[in-house]
């Protein structure tokens, strides 16, 4: 028994393995990796080709801001999330999910060095099969045309979760290129200034990381901290470090 435990901490300790909560981990961050655009991209075209009202697919173009905004907000929840509860040995979701998360307090710039499948991989898991939701019923039924707009809006929020944490590894580039500096300086993806204010400690506020369009608004009425007085009546309270900072701030 002792050997096996052992043996597992050596896999999980492994270089290749570090940021993740093993090998089977490890290969479905990687299929999902490469299967998301395979799946999500479809039902974004489809969505607007197969349109019945040629004259009326203006409201796609209105629901592209409203697709990232969207993005942005659910990025912020699961920021929030997993920057304020639950713990690093939880099973699965702590090394997975969480541990990254509260390592990147400590060194931001770390995960400037992480590959594709690393940034997105855990993101690409659950988001590959919502999208392909969406694009069975476009490939082999006959959706009506409010199906087809709301396909489109949730497959662009989805992307845009999906590519969240890439522009989040871009806002902490020392010298990122020229087109990232114009996406950030347009505030089309999340920009190094603004995302500095979540940096700041406690880091408890300012967690919608795909653009920042929400994070104003939100701190401005006190979403976060309303958000954990609602899940506090579930006898849940956030972690004890996280508490210990704004106390030292207050």
């Amino acid at each position: 028994m002792n050997s096996e435990a052992t043996t597992q901490d050596i896999i999980r300790e492994a270089p290749e393995y570090k940021h993740s909560a093993g090998p089977v981990h490890v290969f479905f961050e990687h299929l999902a990796t490469y299967t998301f655009p395979l799946v999500c991209l479809p039902v974004l075209v489809l969505s607007v080709l197969d349109y019945g009202k040629t004259s009326d697919r203006y409201f796609f173009l209105a629901l592209l801001p409203l697709g990232w905004l969207a993005a942005d907000f659910i990025t912020g929840l699961i920021h929030w999330g997993f920057d304020t509860y639950g713990s690093q040995t939880m099973p699965f979701l702590g090394r997975a999910f969480i541990k990254p998360f509260r390592d990147h307090h400590t060194d931001p710039k770390e995960m400037t060095t992480h590959s594709l499948t690393v940034t997105i991989g855990n993101t690409c898991i659950a988001a590959t099969p919502a999208a392909a939701a969406f694009l069975y019923p476009l490939l082999f039924g006959t959706p009506s045309d409010t199906f087809r707009l709301f396909a489109f809006f949730s497959a662009l929020t989805i992307f845009g979760t999906v590519l969240t944490n890439q522009f989040h590894k871009w806002a902490h580039l020392d010298n990122p290129s020229g087109w990232i500096v114009f996406l950030q300086k347009s505030k089309l993806i999340l920009g190094p200034k603004h995302h500095h204010v979540h940096h700041t400690k406690p880091h408890d506020t300012y967690y919608c990381i795909t653009n920042g369009w929400m994070d104003a608004f939100l701190h401005k009425i006190n979403f976060w901290r309303g958000m954990e007085t609602m899940v506090s009546w579930f006898g849940v309270k956030p972690y004890g470090h996280i508490l210990e900072e704004r106390n030292i701030r207050a």
